[in-house]
Formats: structure tokens, C-alpha cells, sequence
């Protein structure tokens, strides 16, 4: 059996001081040393940073943290970063011990978000561990209350278009996947985040219904709601219903040995969650027919077209937030009249 430690941290657009690695190290003192750790982010940056591809540097920031509390177990393995990918504000990272051996990394992203942005949408890693594919998959869908069929809708949108190269594979082909993320499933009511997620939960149900997340699992949660909170406490925001929006997902022989979140950690608006889990990466994930939609299963490879009409949207955004809330924006819009008005009048 592989060990694997999944996780998955909404940073709410603000940068990590060092209690997340602290927290973090306190969390992995309570498990045996995995083979392979898989890291999931989302609003790792501003919007407009995230448009404009700036998400690189928190999440090499972030990375640092990790391998720093990595170091700090009595772990003898010896661990490194074997892929990394960033798309908008979603960042993903996986780390391997020496004990495995891990080939064949391949990155991937979809869009979800208004006018086919990056705003929401998911970053995808492929890699061979010991010969066996794992696909991990770092998510941020559609936000809000009321919105359960877009979430619905943005997972299916991931699952037709998450789509890997050489070998052409997605998230439902035979391999052993984890599916992580801020999934943002709301509760229906849940008073101060008391209630039993199984009676209120949106995703719950969804999966249960067959809605989404076909032939998906998910450990019992035993957790407090991970948002929403006022930052830099413990308290939760009565703006928003307390819900279990960070979720970890998996297909596979998977065997949960620990579901948690860490609650310790202030820094953000949610709270981050992990898996610690044993995987048998030989046994077949293969999908039997009718457990997944048949056109989601059919999908074809989505065209570098889409592509960059992302990247026209995302830097539209971005500049159009950069142009009209901040000083210097509207200064350069007015310096660009004024030259205008100058030059044609």
C-alpha cells in the first residue's frame, strides 16, 4: 500500500505568514511519513494577479512552508517536489519521497469562470508512482449560496475537459484520482456549524443523488464547517451559512486512515483539510459502464483555442479591475484621455 497525504487550502487572497507551516507541522507529527503528499490552493493572489499569472511566487512560497514542516518530522525519507502547476489563482503541488519512484509528470487546467476565465476552474497534475497513474486534481467552483447547479455544472465541465497528453487520459480513466478543492457546497442552515453535514450538505446530496461526482468517495466528516470565518479568528462570519465548502474527494482503492481540518490555522477565511490515506495503486479504477453520463466519458480533448480565449479574458479582467480600483489606474485612465483629448482636438 502507498501512503498519501492530500490537501486542500483556500488562502483568501492573502499571504500566508508562518502558522500555516506551523499548524501544518503539527498535523504531519500525527502521521506516519506518506510516500506522496499532494497540495491543493486556491486565491493564492488578488484577481487581478491571478489573471495575469502571478500565482507562481505564493505558491513557491507555500511550497517552502510545506517542505520546511515536512522537514521538521523524524521522518528518514528524504522528499522533493515532482510537479507543480499554476492556472489563475489555483495552484497544485505534489511531493514524493525517495521511497517511490515517480515518472511522467503531466499538467493540465480548465476553465469555469465568468466569460470562460480563470476565476473558477481547476489545475490538474498527472503522474506514474511506481508505474501506477494518479491524477490529482486542485478545484475552485462557482461560489454563493443558491448555486448548486452551477457547481454541478463546473465539475462536469472539469470532467469532460481535464483531459491529459500522451497517453490521452482524464479523471475517469483507470487511475487512482484525488479530487480536492474549495468545492464551495453549501449548507441549507447549520446555526453556529452544529448540524450533521449529512442532513444539510449540498454535496452530500448531490453525490448521493448522482448530480455530480459520479463514482467519487469521501471519507466521514467529522470536522466543523471550514468557512466562513472572520479572518484571524475562530468565529464564523453570519454573512454566510457555516459550510463545508474544502473538500477531498477520491476514486480508487483507497483506504482513509485520517479526515480532518486544522482549525489552528487563522490566516484566511476557511480552514485548510486533508486526507491521510493507504492506496493500492495496482487494483483497477476503470469505470464500469453507466456509473458516469456517457458525453461526459466521450468528451473530446478541448482546443488550444479556448485556450486563449481565456488568456484574452483573463487579462481583460485584469485589467479592467487594475484600471478601475485602484489610484494608479484611474490616474493612467485620465492621463490617457487627456492625451487624447489633446492629440485630436
Amino acid at each position: 500500500m502507498t501512503s498519501f497525504f492530500v490537501s486542500t487550502f483556500n488562502c483568501g487572497k492573502l499571504t500566508q505568514d508562518t502558522q500555516y507551516y506551523q499548524h501544518l507541522s503539527a498535523e504531519l507529527a500525527g502521521i506516519d511519513a506518506p510516500h506522496v503528499l499532494l497540495f491543493g490552493y486556491q486565491e493564492l493572489c488578488s484577481i487581478p494577479d491571478g489573471c495575469l499569472g502571478y500565482a507562481v511566487d505564493p505558491l513557491n512560497d507555500l511550497i517552502q512552508q510545506v517542505l520546511k514542516a515536512i522537514r521538521d518530522q523524524p521522518w528518514l525519507e528524504r522528499y522533493v517536489v515532482v510537479g507543480q502547476h499554476t492556472f489563475g489563482a489555483m495552484g497544485l503541488v505534489a511531493i514524493a519521497s525517495a521511497d517511490v519512484l515517480v515518472t511522467d509528470v503531466k499538467l493540465c487546467h480548465v476553465a469555469c469562470g465568468m466569460f470562460w476565465s480563470s476565476l473558477k476552474g481547476a489545475v490538474g497534475l498527472r503522474l506514474n508512482v511506481d508505474g501506477n497513474p494518479v491524477v490529482c486534481v486542485a478545484a475552485h467552483l462557482a461560489a454563493n449560496e443558491g448555486f448548486l447547479e452551477q457547481r454541478n455544472d463546473d465539475f462536469a465541465t472539469i470532467a469532460k475537459e481535464m483531459k491529459f497528453l500522451d497517453p490521452r487520459t482524464g479523471i475517469y480513466d483507470d487511475a487512482t484520482v484525488f479530487f480536492l478543492g474549495d468545492l464551495n457546497y453549501r449548507a441549507s442552515e447549520n446555526e453556529q456549524g452544529l448540524a450533521d453535514y449529512k442532513v444539510v450538505d449540498e454535496l452530500f446530496y448531490a453525490m448521493r443523488s448522482l448530480d455530480a461526482f459520479w463514482d467519487f468517495q469521501e471519507a466521514e466528516i467529522g470536522f466543523k464547517p471550514t468557512y466562513k470565518f472572520h479572518t484571524g479568528t475562530s468565529e464564523y462570519n453570519t454573512k454566510r451559512i457555516p459550510s463545508w465548502c474544502d473538500r477531498v474527494l477520491y476514486r480508487g482503492a483507497v483506504v482513509p486512515r485520517k479526515y480532518d481540518s486544522i482549525p489552528a490555522v487563522m490566516s484566511s477565511d476557511h480552514k485548510p483539510v486533508y486526507l491521510w490515506a493507504s492506496v493500492k495503486l495496482t487494483q483497477s479504477t476503470a469505470v464500469e459502464q453507466g456509473d458516469v453520463p456517457p458525453h461526459i466519458l466521450s468528451a473530446a480533448h478541448v482546443s488550444e483555442l479556448l485556450h486563449i480565449r481565456t488568456s484574452i479574458m483573463d487579462y481583460i479582467i485584469a485589467l479592467g479591475l487594475l484600471g478601475f480600483t485602484t489610484r494608479m489606474g484611474w490616474i493612467s485612465i485620465a492621463g490617457f484621455l487627456l492625451f487624447a483629448w489633446a492629440l485630436y482636438r
